[in-house]
């Protein structure tokens, strides 16, 4: 059985976050999640940002520690 490497984990990660909570936030908080970029130390930015473009989500804020989408 091959071992899944850290990053693919945290991508999967992502994903499952992205795909099964961020439509109920969205209600919840009027529109805005914030992703922790430390919650991730593995992935990059661009590999954050370029997840949650492919899952149908804009980011409308960048800054040191967060990513804000919509």
């Amino acid at each position: 059985m091959k071992m899944t490497p850290k990053k693919e984990l945290e991508i999967r990660d992502i994903r499952q976050r992205l795909n099964g909570s961020l439509h109920a936030s969205l209600q919840e908080r009027d529109g805005a999640i914030k992703i922790r970029l430390k919650d991730y130390p593995n992935l990059t930015l661009q590999e954050l940002a370029d997840e949650i473009e492919m899952s149908g989500h804009s980011i409308t804020n960048i800054s040191e520690t967060y990513l804000t989408l919509n």
